[in-house]
């Protein structure tokens, strides 16, 4: 049983570690541990993920793993209103043998469940915003894409408090809707804990062929809003054949990319590896020559945040969140989106200049190191856990 004093929180996310489709996973997974350690009691419903029990309790959280029924179901909006129902299930249960005391959802493929729960047992209802349809795809939406779009609208409406991790984010929240409930911004943290792993790791297995290579290490989800075309496009203008671009994640466009590459002739240069493993990313990370964050639409960016506090250059698109915590020339690199001339000048200049390339890597990791924990997000968000609750 939840103790009568202690804030007990129900927070949905449809991924959760080792289920990583992009950087949703850990942003839920890094503020979980720190509300725990705030004194936060969460109760997490996420889906099942192959090889992981249905409940554990990890560090203080309580995790659930439920649905979908029918994993492999081919039409999209058809599984997320099979995982739905199964986590609505789930948090019944839940609610039969704990005292909880408000809902925390993470983006729109688990609104039917936030929302339901909100109705059917009373509990006040927080939102974290962490991208929209409307920023992903602007006017070129289709007909699926509309529909997630009023299904972000219906879940920011009806929450009692929405939060975003940056200030571009907020704008957009703010363009969307013209009234909405009270924004709060709570910048996302990274684990400042992970120092000697990013320093202990080495490459191996697939990837041991690259001990001896210059290469440029770049992470995210195969869509078109991250901007991986630009790094193709970009590939040819640069003059050293022994230069790799080493691309990880999985998507819809990853064998478009793939197919691409092969058309240019870059197979000997860029490399679109596909999912890595926790082990393989931080392994990738600590051994490139600096990082590429080309994003198109970017609400925050924690992997380029990450980069930094392994004391990665990072080379970024001026784009969104990543400009907040990005300054060019002082904690990174920022060139112009969408465009691959701006990124070939950009990364030819820092390698002609290696002792500004150590400096702004050095200068970022202090960014990210003092400016962005866990912590931080975890007592802000319980402040906001805390308005809203009533004993």
């Amino acid at each position: 049983m939840t103790d009568s004093c202690r804030l007990a929180v129900l927070m949905f996310s449809w991924e959760f570690p080792p289920h990583l489709a992009g950087g949703l996973a850990r942003h839920v997974e890094g503020l979980s541990l720190a509300l725990s350690d705030e004194g936060v009691e969460i109760h997490l419903i996420t889906a099942e993920s192959e090889g992981m029990p249905v409940y554990e309790r990890k560090n203080g959280i309580h995790i659930y793993r439920s649905g979908p029924l029918h994993p492999n179901e081919p039409q999209f909006l058809k599984w997320v209103a099979d995982l739905n129902s199964c986590m609505i299930r789930k948090a019944g249960d839940i609610l039969a043998h704990h005292e909880i005391h408000l809902i925390h959802a993470h983006d729109w493929l688990v609104a039917g469940a936030a929302l339901s729960c909100k109705r059917i047992f009373g509990l006040p209802l927080i939102t974290t915003v962490h991208s929209t349809e409307y920023g992903r795809s602007g006017n070129r939406m289709s007909d699926i894409q509309r529909i997630i779009h009023e299904k972000e609208c219906e879940l920011m409406l009806q929450s009692d408090r929405l939060i975003v991790c940056s200030a571009p984010m907020k704008k957009e929240v703010q363009q969307i809707l013209t009234h909405h409930p009270p924004l709060s911004v709570i910048a996302n943290g990274i684990d400042t804990e992970k120092d000697k792993e990013w320093s202990s790791s080495c490459l191996s297995g697939r990837f041991q062929w690259l001990k001896d290579k210059t290469y440029f290490f770049s992470i995210g989800r195969m869509v078109w809003e991250k901007g991986f075309q630009t790094i193709i496009e970009a590939a040819p203008m640069m003059d050293s054949a022994d230069l790799c671009f080493i691309i990880a994640g999985k998507g819809p466009l990853l064998e478009r990319f793939r197919q691409q590459v092969k058309e240019r002739g870059l197979e000997d240069n860029v490399y679109f590896v596909g999912y890595v493993t926790e082990e393989e990313r931080i392994a990738l990370l600590n051994h490139c020559t600096l990082t590429i964050f080309p994003s198109l639409y970017e609400p925050f960016g924690i992997a380029a945040l990450e980069a930094m506090a392994a004391k990665k250059l990072v080379v970024s698109a001026n784009t969104g969140g990543l400009e907040t915590f990005i300054k060019h020339q002082h904690s990174g690199i920022l060139f112009e989106a969408g465009n691959p001339e701006s990124l070939t000048k950009e990364i030819v200049s820092v390698l002609n200049h290696p002792s500004m390339m150590n400096k702004l890597a050095q200068q970022g990791y202090h960014t990210a190191k003092h400016l962005y924990s866990w912590e931080e997000a975890a007592k802000k968000t319980k402040k906001l856990y805390e308005s809203i609750w009533t004993v």
